[in-house]
């Protein structure tokens, strides 16, 4: 959050690391915890929230863009 608070707050969601990268990261996380037999709850609940990121068209933001579908889930604005 040292990194990514700020930014959070400043509304900067220019690329660093992409949506795009880190959906395509976490299921290859995934499909390796899914071959080892293992649950891995909060990373299912972190995909989809990349997920509905790419959905809404942010796939090319950097990641912490992810707050903007938290905020519009909870119906606030981080500020």
């Amino acid at each position: 959050m040292e990194t990514r608070g700020p930014r959070i707050l400043s509304r900067d969601f220019s690329p660093g690391f992409s949506v795009n990268n880190m959906y395509k990261d976490l299921l290859a996380v995934m499909k390796l915890a899914d071959e080892c037999g293992v649950c891995v709850p909060a990373a299912s609940i972190s995909l989809e929230i990349l997920r509905s990121a790419r959905t809404h068209g942010k796939g090319d933001m950097d990641s912490c863009s992810v707050v903007t579908v938290l905020e519009n889930m909870a119906d606030v604005r981080v500020s």
